[in-house]
């Protein structure tokens, strides 16, 4: 069961970070799927990132919200949160263990020995 994790976690991190592109044109991928969230945090500013995070997102509008534009703000803030709401009701904790490219890279940092 641990191979077809790890399979789907590589897979998953390779999905929401598709966009290779900046590697000859030293720009951060701003096409229409960025407008997407993904179920897992995937930083919103890497090159490579294809998706965006639901948590950059809601800090994004929340750093942005001007009095003349809140309650237009605010309504894409609730929407984010009711997709990671739907996605903790449906999944619960599936999308954090198979799915989140940080976990993938943290447990990959957790196999490297220290030295004691």
């Amino acid at each position: 069961m641990g191979h077809l994790r790890r399979l789907i976690q590589v897979i998953a991190t390779f999905l929401t970070n598709s966009s290779l592109g900046f590697i000859l044109t030293r720009k951060i991928y701003q096409g229409p799927l960025k407008s997407f969230c993904v179920p897992g945090l995937n930083c919103y500013s890497c090159p490579a990132a294809t998706f965006a995070c639901p948590l950059g997102s809601l800090q994004f509008i929340f750093a942005s919200i001007r009095p003349s534009l809140a309650s237009a703000r605010l309504h894409v803030g609730s929407f984010i949160i009711g997709f990671l709401g739907m996605i903790g009701m449906l999944a619960g904790r599936f999308p954090c263990g198979w799915l989140c490219p940080f976990g993938f890279l943290q447990e990959l940092l957790y196999k490297i020995r220290s030295p004691s």
